[in-house]
């Protein structure tokens, strides 16, 4: 595929959401390869008996967009931890594994805080690079085989799906902010706190938390 060229019209919320390949992604945020895949597995402790995952990971196959699963993002996770050069990290990520804008834009700022800390990011520069430097890395971009359809191509029900996970990515990170802040409260007393604010039935958004926390 040609190398992404992404436009936002909010670039710290990654709006509008857009298709990025993991590859690509690891130059956006400027981390390593297995902190970038550490974000799709469930290795962060949000409180004393809940592990989360700040990022859900994508393929594009036969026309529908598949999520991966935890399996597969761990077990990739356990290959590069095995490679001791990045550029091999790197060409380990598949070419056709991708995330959603908006999503690694939340995923970037958890991350921050679960590990230098937000207080440390000027300190760091660090921040997201929509258009990054490709060297040495431009074969692997360009090796990259996602293929995103556009929004006029899209069928009615493709559109709603993408609407709901949008709903769905929202209230979940309203959940992890939330939980650690008050990681006393069980998560039907958080479901309900979250549940007014989106008018939503509290047995609903409990599920969807349940169903991330799951995935």
């Amino acid at each position: 595929m040609p190398i992404p060229q992404l436009h936002f019209d909010d670039e710290s919320e990654g709006l509008p959401r857009q298709l990025v390949p993991l590859r690509f992604a690891v130059l956006v945020t400027g981390l390593t390869v297995i902190q970038v895949i550490e974000m799709t597995t469930n290795a962060y402790q949000l409180s004393d008996d809940v592990n989360i995952s700040l990022l859900d990971c994508h393929e594009f196959s036969g026309n529908k967009i598949r999520k991966c699963s935890l399996t597969a993002t761990k077990a990739l996770l356990t290959a590069v931890r095995t490679l001791g050069i990045e550029k091999e990290r790197f060409k380990n990520i598949p070419s056709g594994w991708f995330v959603y804008s908006d999503e690694l834009a939340a995923a970037f700022l958890n991350w921050i805080d679960f590990t230098v800390g937000l207080e440390s990011v000027s300190l760091h520069d660090m921040g997201l690079n929509w258009n990054p430097a490709l060297h040495p890395y431009e074969a692997e971009i360009k090796a990259c085989s996602v293929m995103p359809a556009s929004k006029s191509a899209l069928s009615a029900r493709e559109k709603r799906k993408r609407a709901t996970a949008e709903k769905h990515s929202a209230l979940y990170s309203d959940y992890i902010e939330l939980k650690k802040n008050n990681p006393k409260k069980s998560d039907v007393q958080l479901s309900a706190t979250i549940a007014k604010k989106y008018n939503k039935n509290p047995d609903t958004v409990r599920r969807i938390i349940s169903d991330r926390k799951n995935s």
